[in-house]
């Protein structure tokens, strides 16, 4: 799997697994009636599973994307201007690009 190539380090992905994990469990625990919290609808719940999903797929399409591009332009020759191998002898050397 493309998304397995960089992985979390272990406190980050323990964190976030328990975020996730407190914030589904706290609506169907006995703290949810205090707190007034109400369980989401299974619908809900698979349309947000789903959303995540597709998000994750889109984001790995476009770090390939991304990435495919950053390789063929790391392969391409440097450019060099013309106008950098020339001297003048009437004065300091200025460049004949505009500097950007």
């Amino acid at each position: 799997m493309p998304f397995c190539r960089s992985r979390p380090s272990r406190p980050l992905l323990v964190s976030a697994l328990g975020v996730v994990a407190v914030g589904v469990a706290l609506p169907m625990s006995p703290l949810a009636g205090p707190l007034g919290f109400r369980s989401l609808p299974l619908g809900l719940v698979l349309v947000l599973a789903l959303m995540v999903m597709l998000y994750l797929v889109l984001i790995e399409g476009a770090k390939h994307v991304l990435y495919a591009r950053a390789d063929t332009r790391a392969a391409l020759p440097p450019v060099r201007h013309r106008a950098s191998g020339i001297a003048s002898t009437a004065g300091p050397a200025t460049s004949a690009v505009p500097d950007r």
